[in-house]
């Protein structure tokens, strides 16, 4: 799922432009309950149009040279884990891409 979101980013950022990966973790009571991993970047974005569909197979935007199979597979692992995957952009300012994923207490 990383992998992909940061292979993606890689393509997307321009020369001398920044891709920033955060891990954070959410705390219940004491407890990790979840792992929230984001990747942005500072490339063209997603356009409005394009952005509710980025999780469907096959979908690909006039710009990708991608399949269109990478982040509905993302989508599929994140969801068989219990988790949630997300994308925002602003258009010109850069895209990203936020999973979390469930802890279980030990």
């Amino acid at each position: 799922m990383l992998a992909n979101i940061l292979t993606n980013a890689l393509q997307h950022t321009p020369p001398g432009g920044t891709i920033r990966t955060t891990c954070e973790s959410g705390v219940d009571g004491g407890q990790p309950r979840e792992v929230a991993v984001s990747v942005a970047d500072t490339g063209a974005g997603i356009a409005p149009a394009d952005l509710p569909h980025v999780f469907m197979r096959f979908y690909k935007s006039r710009e990708s040279r991608g399949s269109g199979l990478g982040l509905p597979i993302a989508q599929k692992l994140v969801a068989a884990h219990g988790g949630e995957i997300s994308a925002s952009s602003e258009p010109g300012k850069g895209a990203t891409l936020r999973f979390t994923l469930p802890v279980e207490p030990r």
